[in-house]
């Protein structure tokens, strides 16, 4: 086995969760049921354990709390500037929605007139 990882009892992973219009960050300790040369297998959440890889880029969780800092980080700012995306899109909608409103509310009230004569 590799040294890096004698002796790996633990991962780590944090999360974010929103209680009552508050963020809580959580740390997660998974127990490493078995280790394999390519990776762990870990008790998860659930009933079922999960494989998490020693070499991948993005992992479920990491052997350090530093690791698994970083990937925090990492994954909160990727989430940042998706939903950055997501609001200049929505804005961008609205700025080029071809209808304006007051037309409508005037058409509206047109219609409204002819119904009822």
């Amino acid at each position: 086995m590799d040294d890096l990882y004698d002796s790996i009892q633990w991962l780590y992973r944090f999360e974010d969760v929103l209680h009552t219009e508050r963020v809580h960050i959580y740390e997660y300790q998974f127990r490493v049921i078995k280790e394999t040369p390519c990776g762990f297998w870990i008790d998860a959440f659930s009933d079922k354990n999960k494989w998490v890889s020693k070499v991948a880029k993005k992992r479920f969780a990491y052997p350090t709390r530093l690791e698994a800092s970083v990937n925090f980080i990492a994954r909160k700012n990727r989430q940042i500037r998706i939903l950055n995306h997501q609001i200049e899109r929505a804005k961008d909608a609205l700025h080029y929605f071809p209808i304006d409103i007051k037309d409508l509310e005037v058409k509206d009230a047109e219609m409204e007139i002819r119904s009822n004569s």
